[in-house]
């Protein structure tokens, strides 16, 4: 069985904020956290270059007989997306991917025994990659919505929320409600960029418009923040906890809480083209990787420890 993984899209900013922030932290908001937690500080550092490839997770044939075999004689890629720790980012080799999706690739690659290459690739090319047939599985963690249901399956393997990000010390007084006026950081193709941000603008009817700068990914975002580009970025919580938890940022995280319509809560999910005749196979493996322990301790080792599903949340969503 092998896993590889390749880089289709530029680390080095990814680097400077992952490998320059993170290195000797553990730990990042849990669901509920307040930003003035404080991260652990049990000395225990986190080696962020170390691979995992769970050699040691043998495959279940009841799962494998669910697999068609046009999947196991064909090219098998798992699309991540890019510059997003600590979920996904690439090592400083420029190709490996990292991260707890990886991670969670990595150990539902063991559970189907199957030869799997994991690519990491910006955020918004990873739907169209995959209806185009390019990637197999969109290993990116994905809000569940009626658009995206229209062109995937999607089965749940983890879970966020969305959160703002402002200059420390907040100068310019910005809330969830308060952002008509303000130029708003976004990663493009994210649900923060198609349905939240726009609905917040939405609600701006009357005032001046919020100004959407929409960069690649979470440490553009950031960058913009830092430099003045943008007054505020709305993202992933997880990454934003993450990267003001582990470095020397000067941001800080907004209270308000994002309350995401359709059903699904802060579930995020992976997904295959609509009607896969694969997503059995990756519905049973992911049930049984959510009860095993090693899905517990890669939460764990990139603190992210209460972001993981329960075994009954796994299944195919509508």
């Amino acid at each position: 069985m092998k896993i590889s993984s390749v880089n289709k899209a530029s680390a080095a900013l990814a680097l400077v904020l992952v490998l320059g922030l993170s290195a000797c932290s553990s730990e990042t908001g849990s669901p509920g956290a307040s930003d003035t937690d404080s991260p652990d500080d049990s000395g225990t550092a986190l080696d962020i270059e170390e691979v995992n490839t769970f050699d040691e997770v043998k495959a279940d044939p009841d799962v494998e007989a669910l697999i068609p075999d046009s999947y196991k004689s064909s090219d098998f890629t798992m699309a991540l997306s890019a510059g997003a720790p600590p979920q996904t980012f690439v090592s400083a080799d420029g190709h490996t991917s990292l991260g707890s999706n990886a991670d969670i690739a990595r150990l539902l690659i063991r559970v189907m025994g199957i030869d799997a290459e994991l690519v990491s690739v910006p955020f918004d090319g990873i739907i169209p990659g995959l209806v185009s047939g390019k990637y197999t599985v969109a290993m990116a963690s994905m809000t569940p919505n009626a658009d995206r249901l229209q062109q995937m399956d999607m089965i749940p393997f983890t879970s966020g929320g969305s959160a703002i990000a402002v200059p420390s010390g907040n100068p310019k007084d910005l809330s969830l409600d308060g952002l008509c006026g303000a130029s708003v950081a976004v990663a493009a193709g994210t649900i923060q960029a198609t349905v939240e941000l726009p609905a917040l603008n939405d609600a701006c009817a009357g005032k001046e418009p919020i100004n959407i700068v929409t960069v690649p990914d979470t440490n553009q975002a950031i960058l913009a923040l830092s430099n003045g580009r943008a007054d505020a970025f709305m993202g992933d919580g997880v990454p934003l906890a993450y990267a003001k938890r582990t470095g020397d940022v000067n941001f800080e995280l907004l209270p308000d809480v994002i309350t995401r319509e359709g059903g699904y809560g802060n579930i995020l999910a992976m997904g295959v083209p609509k009607d896969s005749d694969l997503t059995p196979a990756l519905v049973s493996a992911m049930k049984i990787v959510a009860a095993m322990p090693e899905y517990t301790e890669i939460f764990e080792r990139w603190g992210m420890d209460g972001y993981q599903l329960e075994e009954a949340q796994i299944e195919q969503l509508h």
